[in-house]
């Protein structure tokens, strides 16, 4: 997984410095080299926020029609407060013969 995202960072840097070399050569002054490194670092923040609201705005409405759904939440809560008082009276009734 580090490789991966060494990988990527890396990919990103070499994008970066060649966009930087490209708009030093362009024949501008240094003042529009920042300029569009600006222009491209919101550019690519305005992506990055696009894409995790996008996230968020369709798991929000999952994640509430999942709690909304309580039958299966209580019958899974059932099953499970059932084997845990399976267990429970086993382990007392073991406990009981040890000590008798």
């Amino acid at each position: 997984a580090v490789k991966e995202q060494l990988g990527f960072f890396a990919t990103v840097a070499v994008l970066l410095s060649g966009l930087v070399v490209l708009l030093a050569l362009a024949g501008q002054d240094l003042d529009m080299v920042f300029v569009g490194l600006m222009a491209i670092g919101n550019s690519l923040m305005l992506l990055v926020e696009a894409l995790l609201l996008g996230y968020a705005l369709a798991e929000y409405p999952i994640s509430l029609w999942q709690e909304a759904r309580t039958k299966s939440k209580l019958r899974r809560c059932l099953f499970t407060a059932k084997s845990c008082a399976r267990k429970l009276e086993n382990r007392a009734a073991s406990l009981s013969s040890h000590l008798a």
